[in-house]
């Protein structure tokens, strides 16, 4: 499993578990990743821990609300390249 593919995961399932409306758009090789939240694009931190002091907690990872964004640049990759782009070579 890619390094991408960790993050989306960890961050899917952050996603999932804090119940967070976002819609996950890009991501870093960090633990930063860019979605649509409230209907604006935001900035978002997930951290695989539980974590109260973020927006979001739950015992199976944390999602900090970092702001909006004006667009998708570096270091930002949007998921379908880096995740689909990776699934499509495995077939």
């Amino acid at each position: 499993m890619s390094q991408y593919e960790k993050k989306h995961a960890l961050i899917q399932k952050a996603i999932q578990n804090c119940q967070a409306d976002i819609e996950l758009v890009a991501i870093t090789e960090d633990n930063r990743f860019a979605g649509i939240h409230g209907g604006r694009l935001k900035s978002f931190v997930v951290s695989p821990y539980c974590n109260a002091a973020y927006t979001w907690c739950s015992s199976t990872g944390s999602i900090m609300d970092r702001g909006g964004l004006d667009g998708i640049s570096e270091p930002y990759r949007f998921v379908d390249d880096v995740i689909g782009g990776q699934l499509e070579l495995k077939i």
